[in-house]
């Protein structure tokens, strides 16, 4: 009964997708540039039935994945980007339709952007279909409760 009882957490676990991190904890970037925007893109800490990752792109170009607990950062002159954000077609758990937002930037500001998978109720296994990708501009103080436990995804 043990051992049925290990195999099941251990099985949880891995599809949690909170393993291993893949890069330091987070630290802001200190001191602000001046002359730059500084933009964190997260995904906060989420219990999923699977992992669950998705590329980031900034204007078109892919930067780096995104997954549980993880977080990205740009440092970018001042303007305004789009942010992409687009699960892997060969998971079955990530919204299937990319999300878009366009983000201004002021020089000198530091900006919060959370990425979440909304889940809506559906059928087992259909979580894709019945989900969608929310990309909301935080207000740092909630982020920074937020951002704490996450992990650099490069």
């Amino acid at each position: 009964m043990r051992l049925r009882l290990l195999q099941i957490v251990l099985l949880m676990a891995g599809c949690s997708g909170l393993g291993p991190m893949d890069g330091p904890s987070f630290a802001p970037i200190t001191p602000v540039p001046a002359n730059k925007a500084t933009v964190y893109v997260y995904y906060p800490a989420k219990v999923h039935m699977f992992s669950q990752w998705a590329e980031v792109f900034l204007n078109g170009e892919k930067k780096f994945n995104l997954g549980n607990s993880g977080y990205g950062v740009f440092t970018l002159p001042p303007g305004e980007y789009e942010i992409k954000v687009e699960g892997d077609p060969w998971q079955t758990n990530w919204a299937k339709f990319p999300a878009i937002r366009m983000l201004a930037v002021e020089a000198g500001r530091e900006y919060y952007v959370r990425v979440f998978i909304v889940q809506k109720s559906g059928p087992l296994l259909s979580a894709g279909i019945n989900s969608y990708t929310q990309i909301t501009l935080v207000p740092k103080e909630q982020a920074l409760k937020e951002i704490a436990e996450t992990s650099l995804h490069q």
